[in-house]
């Protein structure tokens, strides 16, 4: 496969900067332990961090993360509230085309925002704060939230309440705008290059495991782009090691446990970022029987040693999980460094365990029987399920475990069969956003169209430094704790390795995209392959 890659990348030779003396290899090579999985991807309906770097290459946005944090237009030259605060308006620049050659318009935004707004849709509760956003038609598949145009280039939200929020929720679903009569099938990038894009870099080749893209000279959002070519490979994480140590990769981007402590210890002079967190929960099913008892929740819980399987399975890149088990009862707060779990050690933690589970009637003789689903394919989840069935055997649980090997596929059956608890996890630190898509359907009028919900959230996304994000993340925790059915595991950075070559000052803010690098010909050594 290296070979595979290295023609490739070949094919971009000589098409660098021509202000360059010398010409030199414009490609953006990017090894990733995250599964590509095109055969999923579809515009605005994922949540995955893959398919999140994909989208904004290949379609045009309304705003994107500026330099110093905030946002900044993409396709929108300007936005502004109305006159009473129940409206949110996008003027659009005019000069954006897909490559069909048709204008880029306001219309293809609102059709992306109404898309967003099934209820099957991962993202929805992001939007929920657009007037009827929870008025949608299955059937007929119409969205009758107030969505609108005024012109060809300027797009209206009517809005539920006024906040400053709105702006981050819509900049955090990565929204990009959607062709008319674009294929609403899942799998729209296995058609490659003869799809319609209208993002800074077209599709060449794309197969489930590497990914081509050029960057579209043509498209005005590539005025600031900086690399001609980006190559994605999706490979295990030992190869995705190698690629990056022998100099075949120049991005290496993925959860990558105890390995990351190797790699800072031996590349200290290369560029790292953490890009997110993965959050690792064990979710449970809103219909599970055994599991509506609060007492046998609580004591799932307190079975688990997190501590010392966080630090064996991901080392230095672990950190206690956001308390969001319902009632509180975990403890746990985001952080690192200060953990205050209550009881204060794991073996009172395991007695009080105990206690629960034979209070509610079960024994030896008796034990609890639950069924766990999860994706083979997902690093870290069979240590997981394997450690959730060890360490739930000490209080008499029982766990028939069954796998597949997509994820999405974990989750449909989930849904709708007779399975206790799923393994998920995400890249965000609040996992409302892929959780709201598991629980009651009356769950996001319930709770997200809640205006000091909207703030907590904004308070999160918009601090500044650790400090202020702790605090901001606990106020966040302490509201939630009331609502959700999920069992916190673990959280792995997410990590970004970057060679020295590569620039990456054009990303100043906590949120890295690989649009943001660029190759620095004069440090590129000689050899490299």
């Amino acid at each position: 496969m290296i070979r595979i890659l290295a023609a490739l990348c070949l094919l971009a030779w000589g098409v660098g900067s021509t202000g360059s003396a010398v010409a030199f290899d414009n490609t953006l090579r990017v090894s990733s332990t995250l599964p590509l999985d095109i055969g999923e991807y579809e515009p605005n309906q994922t949540i995955y961090t893959v398919h999140q770097e994909i989208s904004p290459l290949l379609f045009p946005r309304l705003v994107r993360s500026g330099p110093s944090g905030g946002w900044v237009g993409e396709a929108a030259r300007s936005w502004f509230t109305g006159d009473d605060g129940h409206s949110l308006h996008f003027r659009l620049r005019d000069d954006l085309r897909w490559s069909n050659g048709k204008p880029v318009t306001a219309e293809d935004f609102a059709r992306a925002f109404r898309r967003m707004l099934h209820p099957l849709s991962p993202k929805r509760n992001l939007l929920m704060f657009i007037r009827n956003a929870g008025d949608y038609d299955v059937e007929r598949n119409i969205s009758r939230a107030t969505i609108s145009t005024s012109g060809p280039y300027e797009l209206v939200l009517g809005l539920d309440y006024p906040s400053a929020g709105h702006i981050d929720s819509i900049g955090a679903t990565y929204l990009v705008a959607i062709p008319e009569g674009m294929d609403e099938e899942p799998s729209w990038l296995d058609a490659g290059s003869r799809r319609v894009t209208g993002g800074p870099f077209r599709p060449v080749s794309v197969t489930g495991t590497e990914m081509l893209l050029d960057r579209d000279e043509n498209n005005p959002l590539s005025a600031d782009i900086q690399v001609d070519r980006i190559c994605i490979r999706h490979v295990d994480m030992a190869t995705a090691i190698s690629d990056y140590v022998s100099d075949h990769a120049d991005l290496l981007l993925g959860p990558l446990g105890n390995q990351r402590n190797w790699l800072l210890n031996r590349l200290s002079t290369d560029t790292q970022k953490d890009t997110g967190a993965r959050m690792y929960m064990a979710i449970i099913h809103r219909n599970s029987r055994v599991l509506g008892d609060r007492n046998v929740r609580r004591a799932l819980s307190l079975a688990l040693d997190r501590e010392t399987f966080g630090r064996n399975l991901f080392g230095k890149t672990f950190a206690l999980p956001v308390g969001i088990i319902p009632d509180g009862i975990s403890g746990y707060v985001a952080d690192a460094s200060v953990v205050n779990p209550t009881p204060r050690t794991y073996e009172d933690r395991l007695d009080l365990a105990k206690e629960l589970i034979a209070g509610s009637g079960y024994d030896a003789s008796n034990p609890i029987r639950i069924r766990l689903i999860y994706a083979s394919q997902v690093n870290g989840y069979r240590e997981i399920a394997s450690f959730l069935k060890a360490s739930w055997k000490n209080i008499h649980v029982d766990l028939d475990i069954s796998t597949v090997e997509d994820f999405w596929k974990s989750i449909d059956i989930f849904n709708k069969s007779s399975y206790d608890v799923v393994i998920s996890s995400t890249f965000d630190e609040m996992p409302l956003n892929y959780l709201e898509s598991l629980l009651s359907k009356t769950f996001a009028s319930r709770l997200y169209v809640n205006p000091e919900l909207q703030e907590l959230r904004h308070a999160v996304s918009a601090a500044v430094g650790d400090e202020q994000r702790m605090k901001g993340l606990q106020a966040f925790d302490r509201y939630i704790t009331q609502t959700f059915a999920a069992i916190p595991i673990a959280t792995d950075r997410t990590v970004l390795f970057a060679k020295p070559y590569v620039d990456t000052s054009m990303s100043r803010s906590p949120v890295f995209r690989i649009s943001h690098a660029r190759l620095v010909p004069e440090k590129i050594p000689a050899e490299r392959p």
